[in-house]
């Protein structure tokens, strides 16, 4: 770990010193004056720590180790909220785009409400990488008072990942209770999108939204689709907007052969039903069919 973390210093170093000179080489002027506010040396270390940290918090979530989870979190949040200006001036530069990168990412775990309207400022960056980082960060922060029409362009106006990243951060930050300014108009659209990880956040955000007019398009195009993963987030979502017209459809899944879809899939009946019959689809069945005139189909 140690070898790993010196050969982020000394990359990092040398990608620092090579932006450095080609920026005096094509500026008359000097380099900008913006980083004159810490030595680069500084600036080295700062940014190759949060960069390996990141590195190992990915892994970690790759992994499912909660541990390494928590510990790796904790250190960003650390180290992005001690040097919150730091990071927010780099942002907004324009010199290094690898620190501008980092920033982006690093601004979410710090979780200051400083940071969400430059976050939001970058969101039509040239670079889709600090896109997609300052929409990932907007998320981390789940600020319920975010502004929802820049993400709600972005969504509309972009492709492949960033898009996913917009459906994420949307999901995030929205409230039932909030207006949508036609995210959930956007968000269903997306629902039988091929690109597997934008429809599993639009599925997400849409049960987060508790619309009611997404339960039937989201049993249609993924209750019962071939990935676990888009199953997994499509009954999470109609178990949160628990509406009764979806009981049939989720009963009828409770005949998967995931144990995993089995088992969320309880979870939503009960949400939905207030019953509780486990894993016997037959007294799911037999009690659906004795109070089906009873429940809503809205």
């Amino acid at each position: 770990m140690m070898i790993r973390m010196i050969f982020f210093l000394l990359w990092l170093f040398l990608l620092s010193c090579k932006t450095t000179e080609e920026s005096v080489r094509s500026d008359p002027a000097g380099p900008d004056p913006e980083y004159n506010f810490r030595e680069e040396q500084d600036l080295v270390v700062l940014f190759s720590q949060l960069d390996y940290n990141m590195r190992e918090w990915t892994e970690a979530k790759k992994k499912g180790d909660d541990a390494g989870i928590s510990f790796f979190e904790k250190e960003l949040y650390e180290q992005s909220a001690g040097n919150l200006d730091t990071l927010l001036r780099t942002l907004r530069g324009k010199n290094n785009q690898s620190y501008r990168i980092i920033a982006a990412m690093a601004l979410g775990f710090g979780q200051s409400p400083k940071a969400l309207p430059v976050l939001i400022e970058n969101l039509h960056d040239l670079d889709s990488s600090i896109v997609n980082n300052c929409l990932q960060s907007i998320g981390f922060m789940g600020d319920k008072e975010t502004p929802l029409p820049p993400l709600v362009d972005v969504l509309r106006t972009k492709k492949g990942k960033t898009q996913a990243f917009a459906a994420y951060a949307i999901g995030e930050t929205v409230t039932p209770k909030r207006e949508f300014h036609g995210a959930d108009l956007a968000l269903l659209e997306l629902l039988n999108d091929p690109e597997i990880f934008l429809r599993m956040n639009a599925v997400s955000a849409l049960g987060k939204m508790q619309l009611k007019s997404a339960v039937k398009p989201i049993i249609t195009t993924n209750l019962f689709h071939e990935y676990p993963r888009v199953r997994l987030a499509a009954i999470a979502a109609l178990g949160t907007i628990k509406h009764p017209s979806a009981t049939a459809s989720l009963i009828e899944s409770l005949k998967d052969a995931d144990p995993k879809i089995r088992k969320r899939t309880i979870w939503a009946l009960k949400r939905i039903t207030d019953k509780d019959f486990e894993d016997d689809r037959n007294s799911w069945q037999n009690w659906y069919e004795a109070n089906k005139d009873d429940l809503q189909e809205d």
